[in-house]
């Protein structure tokens, strides 16, 4: 399955199942099994996976494309789309001593067969998703745990939960694992429907999770991996190495590790150009980017441009005040004052413009 093989299979899938009765059943609370059969045999539950277990081996771009044409016809059902992608995401990395036991389970999902969720968020912990107050318990060959999920998509619905709990020997909130728990475990439970606005129809609900048995086979990371795997795994459906090859293009190549904050101001802009490449842009939109930065910072952000233009094939629409960065990098220049648009062309026929000369350079220059 290519890129738009995919996009074109949502497509149809929104035209023809979800578009029809999204109104119905946001309006009813109903819950579309329609729609994940469709998604399901159109091959799209398993768009990220690996195709040695059946999947297209897409990325983040269809993943993200896909997910805009579902929500164009139906946002509760691409909710249940994106909370299953992420699950599939962190089932798939898991641990070497779970490969077993999962493989099949990421066959049943490439095969449109098993539909799964993410059960992180959980009273107590208010918005922080990522720091669980429940704790796995040792027990047998594997944890038992007891949880109040607060907010789970696709409740009751699925085939298999990705769980976070605290590590049994876990010191903090971020020491937690991932378990898988599959649907219909004993002391699993929808605890009562979602009392929320909007997007009624994805059956978000509170879970309890009473005395659940996971086996260790089933527990995704190691112990105290959890908080890791969401921020690198989970969070981004992409991986860690396509990250780090993007920071490590744009010019940080011993940042990859560094908390955003912490960069130098020229850094947190090359940053920025980073992540906007993450998404795969044609066209790239920069907003006064060397604003704020020394002449070195300038120069050196201008030969990022340059390169973006060179090896990716990039248009860069530019704003920028500073004229050497401007007639250095540019193809065609635009020129206003005060909002009106004073000459246009290349950068030598703007240079010797009169009007520029005395909006920027002054009537005596």
């Amino acid at each position: 399955m290519t890129h738009d093989t995919a996009v074109s299979k949502a497509r149809e899938v929104a035209g023809s199942v979800l578009a029809p009765s999204a109104g119905q059943n946001d309006s009813e609370g109903r819950f579309s099994t329609e729609a994940v059969q469709s998604l399901g045999e159109s091959g799209l539950l398993g768009l990220s996976l690996p195709a040695d277990v059946g999947g297209a081996g897409l990325g983040p771009r269809a993943f993200a494309d896909v997910t805009a044409t579902l929500a164009e016809a139906d946002a509760s059902v691409a909710m249940v789309y994106v909370m299953h992608i992420l699950a599939t995401a962190a089932i798939s990395a898991a641990r070497p001593n779970a490969s077993e036991a999962t493989t099949p389970i990421l066959q049943e999902i490439a095969a449109g067969r098993h539909l799964s969720t993410l059960a992180f968020s959980e009273a107590g912990s208010r918005s922080h998703f990522w720091a669980p107050v429940s704790r796995a318990r040792r027990h047998g060959d594997g944890v038992d745990i007891s949880a109040n999920k607060s907010f789970v998509t696709s409740a009751g619905q699925v085939q298999s939960y990705v769980v976070s709990a605290l590590a049994p020997e876990g010191d903090g909130p971020t020491d937690s694992t991932l378990y898988l728990c599959v649907g219909g475990t004993q002391g699993l439970s929808v605890a009562g429907p979602w009392d929320g606005l909007g997007l009624r129809a994805n059956a978000s609900a509170p879970v309890a999770l009473d005395n659940c048995h996971v086996p260790s086979d089933f527990q995704l990371t190691d112990d105290g991996g959890g908080f890791p795997a969401m921020l690198n795994v989970v969070l981004p459906p992409a991986t860690s190495d396509r990250a780090r090859e993007l920071l490590t293009y744009s010019g940080l190549p011993r940042r990859h590790d560094d908390r955003a904050g912490n960069l130098p101001y020229g850094d947190q802009r090359r940053l920025e150009v980073a992540r906007a490449l993450a998404t795969e842009p044609k066209l790239l939109l920069l907003d006064e980017p060397t604003a704020g930065m020394n002449p070195q910072e300038s120069e050196e952000l201008r030969q990022l441009m340059e390169k973006l233009r060179h090896d990716r094939a990039l248009s860069i629409l530019l704003i920028e005040h500073d004229m050497k960065v401007v007639m250095n990098v540019s193809d065609h220049i635009t020129v206003l004052d005060h909002g009106e648009k004073i000459a246009e062309g290349t950068p030598q026929e703007v240079r010797e413009h009169p009007r520029v000369i005395e909006a920027y350079l002054g009537s005596q220059a």
